[in-house]
């Protein structure tokens, strides 16, 4: 048995030296994988100790990994995380020689030679996923993308990224020709490496950026024309040339020199101790104060300090310019702004008072012109008149343009800001240019939005200017069809609106390549128009400045395109935008009305975008609107309406329409036998000769010229169709003109002519030659007067002087409207001020004065 079992031990003792050895073998290939590790990470630690060259790190780590690992090809790649890609910066090709992209090339976006996206190919995965990636077999991989030189061979591929904490860096690839030649111990080993490589690069990198940013500050500081300075515990640790040559010492000199003994007085402040440069500060400052500079001398120069870090201890970087030169600019550009403000009043008041003396010939000439122009004249001598009066109001164009343009070169141009109301001065516009189409087959019409304010807050004249200006363009270059006024609300916020008006004609249209200069100085959309048209080239770029100062444009479309339809026309369509304030009255208009809601009212014109912005007035104050555009259909409509039980209640008619006219409507339904002679008639038109008597005869109940103003249309439908005053005429629209008038002028032509003007239309007239005559006159008997045209500028008493006098009297009913040649921003506003009510401005214009009166005789309400 123990031989037996000495005959066993040797076979036992066998088999375990056996599994000895290959522990021992495995102890061992662990070592040498170990010590592989240590050997290759030995060498790239010793290789890169003293390496901080981007080119020669890249150089070393794939000299390294190539000769020290079974891989034959090695590249690097680095993210780009603005553009998402990454971007090839080292490698090695077939002939185990390296290729190094510069440093300042890596992310250059020159470098697009060998470029993954992110998540393409197996690098691009392996940042994706943030993990390695091992192909033993390439040929069967998808994934396989490679972008470098096709004579490179590849079996077997290793990619993994580089991170720096958890963020990718880039990635390492390893490759050999042939297939499955990696083993798990080079998988761990280029793992390890690839660890040793992020740091070596990240830190490579951020080295390189720290000298490129040395340089950056450096090159500024030394070449800066401005003296820098870092002072710690009060004395120079640097100075950069500028500095020394400010102060007259140099470096050496200046270490020696605290910065306080260098500073004399603080400018303007007896207290020097409020320039303190101490790093207990930490916000920047600012100073100007007197500095001791060698041999004696004294500069004013103005410091900026700042803390700042300088070898890990506190310190404050000095920023210093000297003050000579700039204290001297500042005194030649204060001296030259005193010239420029003293040249700019003597030019305002050279204007002021030019256009005074300019303006009081031309209200002869203009004025008289109207007047002869009502005389018997043959066709030769009226072709006569108009040509002169054609010429006077162009040459009074001129000069309201030269002033306006003086005064936006100047930066003078003054804005007001008042509360008023958007709708009404659109209709006073439309007035205003009404008698200039009287003479041609257009129309004008006005449409304002429902969600434009009753008040905005801002300067009513501007914007009365641009929108006249704009009108009477449209005028000038449209012989027949129509012009639209057109104000909408385009953008809201808490204190202020964005209006948008846009004027539409249906005129002559602007060439394409003529739409933008036109708003360019002494430009017009062809050089004939300027012979066949008139005009300055100052109305349009005028009225850009006008817009740009308000925050809004204009600008131009050719052909036009109609707000209704959105279709493209004939014509032009010129827009118009500005910010306004927002006015702390009502916000909303309400029109609507107990007496006219759920009334019927037919409308009857044979242009379709008028009987649309008037059925639109009618149905916002809700009224049922029924619109038909030829005259012949109008009785058998009111009769057909009748007999359902559905009568109209009235029937607002143009007068002007082909075929037949609104006179003959008017007289079939009076003259009819049925109870549709019942039905309330209104009128319009755009015609300026407002005959109120043949309205009258033909059976009209009320009469309102075109473009129609909806508040005056709406409070005459309600005096027409109110309780109580069913089938009532208005007896006031036919009423002939019996106002009395005084006159203050002490300019014998213009007497003349206004007295001439104002008698031929019927009024009664009185005149006085200077302010004070006017008081006198007025104050002899109380409401001798109806309204008072006052002259400004008169011998004894001025207008202003004359107007205060009435008013402190006690008359403060009389309407006073100022009447001079001052045309200067501002003057409306004095007469205001002085208690006037209104202004025109010389020359007179008839249909001015006539405006006048209709506003604050005729149409005025009773007290």
């Amino acid at each position: 048995m123990e031989k037996d079992k000495d005959n066993h031990n040797p076979a036992y003792s066998g088999g375990g030296d056996q599994v000895l050895l290959e522990h021992i073998r495995a102890v061992y290939e662990q070592f040498e994988e170990k010590l592989a590790e240590l050997s290759i990470l030995r060498e790239l630690g010793a290789a890169l100790l003293h390496i901080n060259d981007f080119r020669r790190v890249c150089e070393t780590i794939l000299e390294v990994i190539i000769s020290s690992s079974v891989a034959r090809n090695c590249s690097i790649m680095l993210m780009d995380y603005d553009r998402n890609r990454l971007f090839l910066v080292a490698a090695t090709n077939p002939d185990r020689e390296s290729y190094v992209i510069e440093a300042k090339d890596v992310f250059s976006k020159n470098n697009v030679r060998y470029t993954f996206a992110a998540g393409e190919g197996v690098a691009g995965k392996a940042v994706s996923k943030k993990e390695s990636i091992f192909i033993a077999d390439v040929e069967q991989s998808s994934l396989f993308v490679w972008l470098e030189d096709p004579k490179v061979k590849i079996g077997t591929l290793f990619s993994v990224p580089l991170f720096i904490e958890d963020k990718v860096l880039g990635v390492l690839t390893l490759s050999h020709p042939n297939k499955e030649v990696f083993e798990d111990k080079d998988i761990n080993l280029f793992n390890i490496v690839a660890s040793f490589v992020s740091l070596a690069i990240n830190s490579t990198l951020n080295y390189q950026s720290l000298q490129y940013s040395e340089q950056k500050y450096r090159a500024l500081a030394e070449y800066s024309s401005y003296g820098i300075t870092i002072v710690q515990d009060g004395m120079h640790k640097f100075a950069n040339p500028s500095y020394e040559t400010l102060t007259g010492y140099s470096f050496n000199e200046l270490r020696a020199i605290r910065l306080e003994d260098l500073i004399s007085s603080e400018l303007n402040t007896p207290n020097r101790g409020h320039c303190n440069i101490s790093h207990s500060s930490d916000n920047p400052g600012s100073y100007e104060v007197v500095l001791n500079c060698k041999n004696d001398r004294k500069k004013e120069i103005e410091i900026t300090h700042a803390p700042f870090t300088y070898e890990g201890r506190p310190a404050e970087v000095i920023s210093v310019g000297d003050l000579t030169q700039r204290k001297r600019a500042q005194k030649e550009l204060l001296k030259s702004r005193e010239e420029a403000e003293a040249a700019s009043k003597a030019k305002s008041e050279f204007l002021a008072n030019m256009s005074h003396e300019i303006r009081t010939p031309m209200n002869g000439v203009v004025g008289f012109t109207d007047m002869l122009l009502d005389t018997d004249l043959d066709d030769e001598q009226i072709d006569y008149a108009r040509t002169l009066k054609r010429s006077g109001e162009g040459l009074l164009a001129l000069i309201n343009d030269i002033l306006d343009f003086s005064k936006i070169e100047a930066g003078q141009l003054e804005f007001e800001t008042v509360d008023f109301d958007p709708e009404a001065m659109a209709y006073d516009v439309c007035e205003l240019i009404r008698p200039k189409v009287q003479e041609k087959p257009v129309e004008i019409l006005c449409r304002i939005g429902d969600k434009v304010p009753a008040y905005v807050n801002g300067d009513p004249g501007r914007l009365r200017q641009v929108l006249l200006n704009l009108m009477g363009n449209a005028v000038k270059f449209t012989e027949a069809g129509e012009i639209e006024l057109s104000i909408e609300l385009t953008e809201e916020y808490n204190d202020r609106i964005k209006l948008h008006a846009s004027i539409r004609d249906t005129g002559i249209g602007i060439p394409k390549d003529k739409v933008d200069t036109i708003f360019d100085v002494f430009q017009q959309a062809d050089i004939s128009t300027t012979r066949k048209y008139g005009g300055t080239g100052l109305g349009l770029p005028i009225c850009k400045n006008i817009a740009q100062i308000m925050g809004g444009d204009v600008w131009a479309e050719s052909p036009s395109t109609s707000l209704r339809t959105g279709e493209s026309g004939k014509g032009s369509t010129f827009h118009f935008t500005a910010w306004l304030g927002k006015s702390e009255e009502n916000q909303v208009k309400k029109f609507a009305s107990i007496s006219l809601s759920g009334k019927k009212v037919l409308i009857v014109d044979d242009n379709q975008n008028n009987l649309a912005v008037l059925s639109n007035i009618m149905e916002s104050v809700g009224m049922h609107a029924v619109g038909i555009t030829t005259a012949d259909k109008v009785v058998p409509t009111v009769k057909s309406a009748l007999e359902a039980g559905n009568p109209f209640d009235v029937c607002i008619s143009n007068i002007q329409m082909p075929e037949m006219s609104g006179y003959d409507i008017a007289r079939q339904i009076r003259s009819s036998q049925s109870q549709i002679l019942g039905i309330v008639l209104v009128a319009f038109s755009f015609s300026t000769e407002r005959d109120a008597i043949k309205c009258l005869q033909a059976g009209f109940d009320g009469f309102l010229p075109e473009p129609i103003d909806r508040q005056k249309l709406l409070d005459l439908l309600e005096k027409l169709l109110g309780e109580g005053q069913e089938g009532k005429h208005l007896e006031t629209l036919v009423t002939q003109h019996s106002a009395r008038i005084l006159v203050a002028e002490d300019n014998p032509v213009n007497q003349k002519l206004a007295k001439m003007m104002l008698t031929k239309a019927g009024y009664q007239v009185e005149v006085a030659n200077n302010g004070q005559e006017a008081v006198d006159k007025c104050t002899k008997a109380h409401d001798a007067f109806d309204l008072i045209f006052m002259d400004v500028q008169m011998p004894e008493m001025d207008g202003m002087k004359a107007t205060r006098a009435i008013r402190e009297k006690g008359f403060e009913a009389i309407p006073i409207v100022a009447m001079t040649a001052h045309a200067m921003k501002g003057d409306r506003e004095k007469c205001l001020e002085a208690g006037m009510d209104d202004y025109i401005a010389k020359p007179i214009k008839r249909e001015f004065v006539f405006e006048m009166l209709e506003k604050w005789v005729l149409n005025k309400e009773p007290s």
